[in-house]
């Protein structure tokens, strides 16, 4: 490598070092600034341990206070059919369906609302009435399908504190030929 070739890379790493640099100060500056480390709440799926990220909003707490929101947030715990059933029967749980309303329509587990993850903000309303401390069974398609453990999560950030998301969903129900409804839920 010549000189001239040596000089012009020393001073383009210089340049992208003094950029990310700049950078880094604007987001630490910036009200929007995005957190450079996240929290997880590791969560145990059919065995496996997965580690979903927790996005509460930092807030102008102490760091202390913080630290207490993050202990007291507890991880969604998977419920499998068998369990599902159980509670559907002893009744005092609420179902929510996390698909889309088309499909809600079409078929759901009786007694289940529909609040589309897709649409979280337009039903905070819905959200909001609901008792944070009754439990709850979230689902959604099948196993394939992540929308109940994405709700489940953002229930949890929101304070409900008996949150469980049944990943066999919508299929495993129907092909086991229990109850199902068809149409809103009134």
């Amino acid at each position: 490598m010549n000189a001239k070739m040596k000089q012009i890379f020393i001073r383009s790493i210089f340049v992208c070092v003094i950029f990310c640099l700049f950078a880094l100060i604007f987001n630490w500056i910036s009200p929007n600034g995005v957190n450079l480390i996240t929290r997880y709440n590791e969560v145990i799926v059919k065995g496996n341990s997965l580690k979903i990220p927790i996005f509460m909003k930092e807030s102008k707490n102490s760091a202390e206070e913080t630290a207490k929101l993050y202990e007291e947030f507890s991880p969604a715990r998977e419920i499998n059919l068998e369990q599902t059933l159980k509670c559907f029967g002893e009744g005092g749980t609420l179902f929510i369906d996390a698909r889309a309303h088309e499909e809600y329509i079409k078929g759901h587990i009786p007694g289940a609302i529909n609040i589309p993850i897709e649409e979280i903000s337009i039903s905070e309303i819905e959200i909001n009435s609901l008792d944070v401390m009754k439990k709850i069974i979230i689902y959604c398609d099948s196993f394939d399908c992540t929308l109940s453990l994405d709700l489940a999560m953002q229930l949890e950030a929101m304070g409900f504190g008996n949150v469980h998301f049944f990943l066999g969903g919508w299929l495993e129900w129907l092909e086991s030929n229990y109850q199902v409804s068809v149409g809103e839920n009134l």
